[in-house]
């Protein structure tokens, strides 16, 4: 069983993507910049990547309990 989970990670933003009609099972991960992709009107959005509690990478750091 890995323990490595994105929900377990300092990297791991749980906060923001219920905000944003996202289910309380799912995060973004802040490791990276966000991506910028163009919508159907033209306008460019900055998103961070959606992750699931229950994922996990090669950059995992422990989450040590700050703010």
């Amino acid at each position: 069983m890995v323990s490595w989970r994105c929900k377990m990670c300092m990297w791991f933003d749980f906060r923001t993507p219920v905000l944003q009609g996202g289910h309380e099972l799912s995060g973004f991960c802040r490791k990276k910049w966000p991506i910028v992709r163009q919508d159907s009107e033209g306008n460019y959005r900055g998103n961070w990547t959606l992750v699931e509690l229950e994922d996990f990478c090669g950059e995992w750091m422990p989450d040590k309990g700050g703010a």
